[in-house]
């Protein structure tokens, strides 16, 4: 189905709520994501990551966009898409040359609220291969469960923490408030602990 709708005016409706709107240009300009993508190697990820970069890209590309500012989304996007890749580059080499003191303390508490540690938990795990099937799948399964409950923003504010961003910098990639960011991952908090059943 065609729509007779410029770029630009679909990026506006996108910044308005219109998912629909969100959805055909992220469509529309994937293929650019993937061609910019194939440009460049990133240490340590795979084609796919950097093509996630390149989508995060433009996704910020759509709800910044301004008419006033910009002649033309295709050009805009293709700047944004750009400069995220190249971003997360430097950000990976960063990583890569960091010393390994960045390692996870195993005497590290799992919950705020409780004593018991990493160590503990690997310690007690049984290495029984069904046991280790049976929670691997448990994983997959709450992993899954949990993409599928998220918000586009939701999940793209996810993988920005995971990449342990501070709210500060996630809230400055998406152009909205320190305050949203927080809200944000009370939600996902919320819905993995809905998913796995904790109170």
């Amino acid at each position: 189905m065609k729509i007779n709708v410029s770029d630009e005016k679909l990026a506006i409706l996108a910044q308005m709520g219109d998912k629909r709107a969100a959805e055909l240009l992220l469509d529309k300009y994937k293929p650019l994501v993937i061609a910019k993508s194939r440009r460049f190697y990133m240490a340590g990820a795979s084609t796919e990551d950097v093509i996630q970069e390149g989508m995060i890209g433009l996704y910020r590309a759509i709800m910044s966009f301004s008419l006033e500012k910009n002649d033309s989304f295709g050009a805009f996007a293709s700047m944004c898409i750009k400069r995220r890749i190249i971003s997360a580059l430097k950000s990976a080499v960063r990583k890569k040359n960091i010393p390994l003191n960045t390692y996870i303390s195993l005497n590290k508490p799992v919950k705020d609220d409780d004593d018991t540690t990493l160590g503990d938990v690997l310690e007690n795990s049984d290495t029984n291969p069904e046991m280790l099937f049976i929670s691997k799948e448990k994983r997959r399964s709450t992993q899954m469960r949990l993409e599928k409950s998220l918000s586009p923003l939701e999940k793209k504010i996810l993988i920005e923490y995971l990449q342990e961003k501070s709210y500060d910098e996630i809230a400055q990639s998406f152009g909205i408030t320190r305050k949203s960011v927080d809200n944000a991952m009370q939600r996902i908090r919320g819905k993995l602990a809905r998913i796995v059943g904790v109170k």
